[in-house]
């Protein structure tokens, strides 16, 4: 067909020529109480005295087409067309309980359907030059009236040969599904091709939307939702696989989107730390998150976040109901023998959705974990199954921690300092400062009552904390602390907290300086703030004698580091530090602290005082220091 041709017919389509001789209406598919009455005999008539065909339910404005197009464009309109039982109607005419076959407007299997889904000739109008011919009505039926502007565009395309430009994911599912409906050749096919330009238009973008991602997410502002989330909130629409020839040629879209979802989400510590990818992580439809499991380059740091991932998905699914199928396939997909201890030892045991697995399947998972080549042979062997599941046999997923480790820096304000010292001087005992990791380090919670404020890294919740003792006024402690998420329940068990790595910065004329470091394996252990520490892990420098003054080095004045190897074991809930770290100066005995500044100037004077001896520390309102986190 020539453009020109072309054009001309979709000018018509459009317009609404007056040279058309059919008119499609549609109207919702009838319920079960309206199939009944349609039953009744010939000679039943409707409420108005006319045919039982009164009383359908018509959506969106009837559409003027043309016969020749419509027969040689669809299928369904061919079949209707040219049935002699629907010809030849004039206005009113029709046929008491003629039965034929139509196709049900959503999952396109067929039913029987009265003679009121039929074709019926609409009225004679005259005109100056005799009497118009009769223009026929064709009735096609949808499920909802969300359907019709989709079912308009596939016909359209029988006239124009193309889809109208900008249409979105939804909307080309939509359009694909009514094709195939309607029986409209080769639309499917172009709503397959369209899905992958947009796809690829979006992959182009991803780049320049993770680039905004800070100026548009913490300041608040909104991005337009993912055209691959869309598809997927959607995904009734796509058609079973092996169901036709138009499901097959959908195949390619449908490796795209897992694709393309894979690469929007990036890895399981971002889904679970920003906060714009977690809420969207929450939305997702099981058939999503079964792509996102499945997927080697769904990147990690551990098997363990991807354990978390799943555990906050299915605890955000409570009320809408996820089926114990759908529980069952989704948990198959963690590769359950790459979790590190915590996991697999504390919590995979108690976790519920995993008890299906059956204990002795569990004893088997885990003495496989701790076996040698020749056993794990065998007790694969007992069972070929296991050589095609996840939990035993799959490669490592891509990691997303650099070699050297992941540094997230930290900070705890002048005003929580502050506070903290208020407390110590008020109640005589420890006092703990939560450090700061800034927006968005951890959307999963720790739960009600927590006070760490914590980063994610391995499946678990880790936290800085400072503390502040009454008793060592020239030195303050600073600790790790590990929590597990509230998503996976109470959860007892130890954490290695190996290679582990604590930098405090310290400050001179507005620089800052590199700390020294240590490494400590000492395991005299005391309990600090919620946490346990070392007592004398670390040599401290001589307490500086003014708050001026501070131990120099060749190249300025010096932090403190300090790193955790693997003889650092802690209990989930509780941390490892050091009490003594941070070197403060002696409050003066002048009146300016200690017990002469209580009796002179009463809580806020002493609190003063000592706030004066963190001015090495304290750069532009805050303490500020480090903490990285191990690759393995």
């Amino acid at each position: 067909m020539c453009d020109s041709f072309r054009a001309s017919l979709a000018a018509q389509f459009r317009s609404g020529a007056h040279a058309a001789d059919v008119r499609i209406r549609f109207h919702l598919e009838r319920t079960p109480e309206q199939q009944r009455q349609q039953q009744a005999p010939p000679d039943a008539v409707g409420p108005a005295g006319g045919a039982p065909a009164a009383g359908l339910h018509f959506v969106g404005e009837p559409l003027s087409a043309h016969k020749v197009l419509l027969a040689a464009g669809s299928t369904l309109f061919h079949a209707k067309l040219s049935n002699p039982c629907w010809q030849g109607r004039a206005a009113g005419e029709v046929s008491s309980g003629v039965q034929t076959e139509d196709m049900d407007g959503l999952s396109g299997k067929k039913r029987r359907a009265s003679s009121t889904d039929q074709l019926s000739a609409g009225p004679i109008v005259p005109t100056d030059d005799g009497p118009a011919p009769a223009v026929s009505e064709v009735l096609v039926p949808l499920s909802s009236e969300a359907e019709v502007p989709f079912a308009r565009q596939a016909i359209e395309f029988i006239y124009t040969g193309k889809l109208s430009e900008g249409l979105g994911m939804r909307a080309l599912l939509g359009v694909r599904q009514q094709a195939c409906y309607l029986g409209v050749e080769h639309c499917p096919q172009a709503c397959d091709q369209a899905m992958l330009a947009v796809l690829q238009a979006e992959q182009w973008q991803q780049q320049l939307q993770q680039v905004m991602y800070r100026a548009s997410t913490r300041t608040g502002g909104a991005t337009a939702r993912p055209q691959v989330l869309e598809a997927y909130a959607c995904h009734a629409l796509f058609p079973e696989p092996g169901t036709s020839p138009d499901a097959a040629s959908f195949q390619p879209v449908r490796s795209a989107l897992a694709k393309q979802l894979v690469s929007h989400f990036g890895d399981a510590v971002a889904a679970l730390t920003r906060p714009d990818l977690y809420r969207q992580l929450l939305q997702l439809p099981a058939v999503a998150v079964r792509e996102l499991l499945a997927a080697d380059d769904f990147g990690t740091d551990s098997e363990d976040s991807v354990f978390l991932l799943l555990a906050a998905w299915l605890a955000d699914q409570q009320e809408g109901g996820v089926t114990e199928q759908t529980r069952a396939e989704l948990c198959g997909l963690v590769r359950l023998h790459r979790l590190r201890p915590l996991y697999l030892n504390y919590v995979l045991p108690v976790y519920e959705p995993f008890s299906a697995c059956g204990r002795v399947e569990l004893a088997l998972l885990l003495r496989y974990v701790g076996a040698g080549e020749h056993e794990r042979t065998v007790l694969l062997d007992m069972d070929g199954k296991r050589r095609l599941s996840p939990w035993y046999c799959s490669p490592a997923r891509r990691q997303v921690v650099p070699k050297k480790g992941r540094t997230v820096e930290w900070s705890i304000s002048r005003e929580q300092l502050e506070g903290g010292l208020r407390d110590m001087v008020k109640n005589k005992k420890v006092a703990c400062v939560c450090a700061c990791f800034g927006a968005s380090m951890a959307a999963v919670s720790a739960g009600a009552g927590s006070a760490v404020s914590s980063i994610l890294s391995h499946g678990g919740l880790w936290g800085v904390q400072l503390g502040l003792d009454p008793a060592v006024p020239t030195a303050a402690g600073i600790y790790v602390l590990v929590v597990a998420p509230q998503q996976l329940g109470k959860v007892q068990g130890v954490v290695a907290l190996t290679d582990i790595q604590l930098a405090v910065h310290s400050w001179a004329q507005g620089r800052r300086k590199a700390g020294w470091t240590g490494e400590f394996t000492s395991a005299n252990v005391v309990q600090a703030g919620g946490g346990l520490g070392w007592a004398t892990a670390l040599t401290l420098p001589p307490a500086a004698a003014s708050a001026t003054e501070g131990e120099r080095s060749a190249t300025g004045w010096k932090g403190w580091k300090a790193k955790f190897t693997s003889a650092n074991l802690v209990l989930a809930g509780f941390g490892w530090g050091w009490p003594e770290a941070l070197t403060l100066p002696q409050v003066a005995a002048d009146g300016a602290g200690g017990e002469a500044s209580a009796a002179a100037g009463g809580v806020e004077a002493e609190v003063a005082a000592h706030l004066a001896s963190w001015s090495e520390w304290i750069h532009e309102g805050k303490i500020t220091g480090s903490i990285t986190l191990p690759r393995h």
